[in-house]
């Protein structure tokens, strides 16, 4: 499993991240909105701390930088 995520696409996956479970946390996302926007935050979180995205895989993207081709 290589890195697909760069360094400013992790910093904002966790920015995301925080604001996702202060959204959940607070109340002020609830309901099926809530459990989403959980849901989203906890994958934000998991791909920045992994530096790996599937998604990103899956259309074949990468964020690393323009030198880093997906496939070597």
């Amino acid at each position: 499993m290589d890195t697909n995520v760069g360094i400013i696409d992790q910093r904002l996956r966790i920015a995301g991240a925080f604001i996702g479970t202060f959204l959940y946390v607070s109340g002020i996302a609830s309901g099926l909105t809530g459990t989403a926007v959980g849901l989203i935050a906890i994958y934000c979180f998991i791909t920045a701390l992994t530096r790996y995205c599937p998604a990103l895989e899956m259309i074949g993207l990468s964020t690393l930088g323009r030198f880093h081709r997906i496939g070597r």
